[in-house]
């Protein structure tokens, strides 16, 4: 509890700092090719975590954190930042995504128990080039590049680190929809050792709407399917389902504070083995804003 305490008030006091910079205009859009800095979320999230068939994965030394955790209650670092690129026809972003969440569980008897509830670090490189205009959005085809590791390995695990490579078709830049997308995937999985090669295909999006003046309502999503592996291990996942929905009240320039929920189901390779999931709802304080550069 103290660990906790703790780690409120030094987000607090960041989030504050950050507030008090400001940025340029928070959610002006930027000019047709304009470089800016997308500030979507810098923030800690206070949630419940409900984990289902947890000890399946334990089992295989699964290396996927939020299969594997124990549920209770967690203070997790959000760092979602985007350094965008946009023109009339075409769109480069370049991402950071990091996430991580460790609690110390101290039984009256007993050694003290540590648990992951999510640990992620993911740099992407995302072009777009818009062919048609559709109803207000852009479409066109899509070429991104991901490099995906984390903090700490998972107990029993290698640390995650995977290239990956997706090519496809996206809506882009309407009003609510900022991506619509279906891609093929490759990836190159050095989590095992030797490393694993798969070929999958994905669908994904990213939603903002502006409720009301002060309220906005934001949803990440995507589904995984893997087709091909180069080699078979237990603990490699044959599908993987993900999305984060978020209800932010702007408070102070730049920060805001609301309801959030996410979810995640996947299903390990080994035989007979039941899909895991993972459910964190909880509530969201974060710095959110949009910098000219």
């Amino acid at each position: 509890m103290e660990s906790n305490i703790s780690a409120l008030s030094a987000g607090a006091a960041f989030l504050t700092a950050l507030a008090l910079a400001g940025p340029v205009r928070a959610q002006e859009a930027p000019a047709a090719g304009a470089l800016s800095l997308n500030v979507r979320r810098i923030g800690l999230e206070i949630s419940s975590t409900r984990v289902e068939n947890a000890e399946d994965y334990q089992a295989t030394s699964s290396p996927v954190a939020d299969l594997t955790a124990d549920g209770q209650s967690v203070v997790k670092g959000v760092w979602d930042t985007i350094l965008e690129y946009k023109a009339d026809d075409r769109r480069w972003d370049n991402g950071l995504y990091m996430e991580y969440a460790k609690t110390t569980l101290k039984p009256a008897a007993g050694p003290d128990t540590k648990s992951e509830t999510a640990d992620k670090i993911l740099f992407t490189s995302d072009y777009a080039h818009k062919i048609w205009d559709v109803r207000g959005m852009k479409l066109g085809p899509m070429v991104v590049g991901e490099y995906q590791t984390e903090f700490v390995a998972n107990a029993g695990a290698r640390r995650t680190s995977i290239l990956r490579a997706k090519s496809g078709v996206t809506l882009f830049d309407g009003a609510a929809v900022k991506n619509l997308y279906a891609a093929a995937v490759a990836e190159g999985d050095m989590s095992y050792n030797p490393a694993i090669y798969k070929a999958g295909a994905e669908i994904g999006a990213r939603v903002e709407y502006q409720v009301r003046d002060g309220v906005k309502a934001s949803l990440d999503a995507y589904g995984r399917r893997y087709f091909a592996f180069s080699s078979f291990n237990a603990a490699d996942l044959k599908y993987d389902l993900s999305a984060k929905a978020y209800l932010d009240v702007a408070l102070v320039d730049g920060l805001a504070l609301g309801p959030y929920v996410s979810y995640r189901l996947a299903q390990q390779r080994a035989k007979g083995s039941p899909a895991g999931s993972n459910i964190m709802i909880g509530l969201s304080i974060a710095y959110q804003g949009l910098f000219g550069l």
